[in-house]
């Protein structure tokens, strides 16, 4: 069923209720990042928390259900960057 939510919901689905979250996350993902042992596990955690929040988005039943699963998406996502993008490099 649709979750039948006004534009302003929608701005704020889209903005804040990711960006946030994935900012305030940011700011110690990478420092957990540095000293994570094995930062392939680390990235591959967090990409797996990352697809599971993105699958169960399809799932929501409500607004604020739909929110939280955006902020979590953001919190996974800040620390996937850190711990994948090294990998990448190497």
């Amino acid at each position: 069923s649709a979750l039948d939510f006004s534009s302003a919901e929608y701005g704020l689905l889209a903005t804040f209720g990711f960006t946030v979250p994935f900012t305030l996350a940011s700011l110690v993902a990478g420092s957990f990042a540095d000293r994570a042992e094995n930062r392939l596990q680390l990235s591959g955690l967090a990409g797996l928390g990352w697809s599971a929040v993105a699958a169960s988005m399809a799932l929501a039943g409500s607004y604020p259900m739909l929110l939280g699963q955006r902020g979590l998406m953001g919190i996974f996502q800040a620390a996937t960057n850190p711990a994948s993008l090294p990998l990448i490099a190497e």
